[in-house]
Formats: structure tokens, C-alpha cells, sequence
């Protein structure tokens, strides 16, 4: 357990939450935060939004992390089944691009959408970021 500055006890478990009468509610990971041109953006939200843009894209399949240069992003999103027909795959890339830039003040955002299947997942099923 840690204290903070101002005496409170915090147990640093990875988790990012807040106590509101009396009740924990965890919204997410630490390890799952992107800091971009010093705003914290969580993965999910980035993931979610692009999912939204195309109904053959599986949200629940994809993995947003920070580029390798300062204030980028990089999306990885997997359409929903091999049957999901996506028309003019590199324009909707440009147009989820375009909609993460303008949403999360990215720099540049770089996005990939994949085949069902590859990205790697962990033990339990869940994308390996």
C-alpha cells in the first residue's frame, strides 16, 4: 500500500478507478492509457470509436498503443468474421485516421485493418496489446 501527498492510501494494483459513496468502480487498465500531447486517451475509447465506423469491424478485436514518435497512435482492428466484406479497405483506414485525429488530437494516427484471427491474444482470449 502507498500514501500520497495528501495521506490517502492507495494499493497500486494496475487498475484505474474512483470511489464515489463508497462504491469502487474500476473503468480500466493503467497499462491500457496513451499519452497523447499530454492528454491521457484510454485504449478502448480509440478502439470503440473506430469499431463504430463500419459494421463489419470487431471493436472487441482491436489494439490502439502509442507510435513511436510523440503524439502518434497506431490502431490495429480485425473485421468481425472472414465473411464481412469491406469495401475499399485503405479509404476506410484514411477515414478512421482522419476521425481519431480529429477526436483525440493525435498527430498522426496509423491504422490497420486485419483479417479475423490475427491478432495474438492472451491465455483468456482477450487481445495482447
Amino acid at each position: 500500500m502507498t500514501e500520497s501527498d495528501d495521506g490517502a492510501h492507495y494499493l497500486r494494483t494496475g487498475d484505474i478507478g474512483l470511489v464515489r459513496n463508497d462504491t469502487l468502480y474500476v473503468t480500466g487498465r493503467l497499462k491500457d492509457t496513451l499519452v497523447v500531447n499530454g492528454h491521457n486517451v484510454v485504449a478502448p475509447d480509440i478502439e470503440w470509436l473506430a469499431g463504430e465506423m463500419n459494421p463489419g469491424l470487431n471493436p472487441l478485436a482491436a489494439a490502439a498503443f502509442e507510435g513511436n514518435r510523440s503524439g502518434s497512435a497506431v490502431l490495429l482492428i480485425e473485421v468481425k468474421d472472414k465473411r464481412s466484406a469491406i469495401e475499399n479497405i485503405q479509404a476506410l483506414e484514411k477515414r478512421i485516421a482522419a476521425n481519431l485525429r480529429a477526436e483525440f488530437a493525435f498527430d498522426q494516427v496509423v491504422v490497420h485493418v486485419l483479417e479475423r484471427g490475427v491478432l495474438e491474444r492472451t491465455t483468456s482470449g482477450k487481445i495482447r496489446r
